[in-house]
């Protein structure tokens, strides 16, 4: 198993000519962007906790500055005031970068505050597609209930 600073940096690690200092330094300002202190660099995943892991994890995919990412209930585990933290780094980095988030969750507060475009799945199938600022939303339906909630 790696410790944190070596997973956020695993894909610099394999590079000939890349320091474990540079490493450290590096993964200790991606550490600090989603709020985690630097004594976490030298943990290892299993003694730090779930909301911290998904921190972590987020730090290592915003480091490749990728143009689209993935996200699994990226606030779940997390307080309020680190969902916060969390969607306004995830909202500044898409801006920046242009990446195009893709983020499943359970949030419809976040979803309808800081995604542009829902996606309602039930039942394995898409049953409503729009702005997350659609007047649709306001009429009644179950995608729509749903979403409001």
């Amino acid at each position: 198993s790696l410790k944190i600073w070596e997973n956020i940096v695993f894909k610099l690690l394999n590079q000939k000519e890349f320091s474990k200092e540079k490493g450290k330094s590096i993964a200790e300002k991606q550490l600090e962007q989603v709020k985690l202190p630097s004594d976490t660099l030298t943990k290892y995943p299993s003694e730090i906790s779930g909301g911290m892991q998904k921190r972590v994890a987020l730090a290592r995919a915003l480091l490749n500055n990728p143009r689209v990412l993935l996200l699994d209930e990226p606030t779940a585990g997390l307080d309020p005031i680190l969902t916060n933290v969390i969607c306004q780094l995830i909202k500044e980095h898409s801006q920046r970068y242009g990446t195009t988030i893709l983020a499943v969750t359970s949030n419809m507060n976040i979803a309808r505050m800081e995604f542009d475009f829902i996606h309602y799945l039930a039942d394995g199938n898409i049953k409503w597609s729009g702005s997350s600022h659609s007047t649709a939303l306001e009429q009644k339906s179950d995608a729509a209930d749903f979403i409001r909630s």
